[in-house]
């Protein structure tokens, strides 16, 4: 069974940006590879060509667009911090504590 990226159409299974792309089979030339078009890599991809349009990007990828954690909300960022003050404070002093709260 594929997985696709929870937007998708699950009832047709077909994506909304078209089909598959070809395998990369040949050597090619660019400035710039981006391996991974997840968010990260897109979003380089992007402002790499909007800093300097005449760039020649390529962008790789194993599956589809999107599909590693970014197509599965898995590629979270949080703000909380797995260790509390007083732990960071016994293991690294007390102004290590303070500015990892501070940051």
């Amino acid at each position: 069974m594929t997985v696709l990226p929870l937007w998708w159409d699950e009832a047709s299974g077909t994506p909304p940006l078209g089909p598959d792309r070809h395998a990369l089979t040949t050597d090619t030339e660019v400035d710039v590879c981006v391996v991974g078009a997840g968010y990260t890599g897109l979003w380089t991809a992007y402002y790499l060509l909007e800093a300097d349009p005449s760039l020649q990007v390529l962008v790789l990828e194993q599956e589809r667009a999107g599909f590693g954690a970014s197509g599965r909300n898995g590629g979270w960022v949080s703000a909380l911090y797995p260790v509390s003050p007083a732990r960071l404070a016994r293991d690294h002093g007390e102004a290590a504590a303070r500015d990892q709260h501070a940051a």
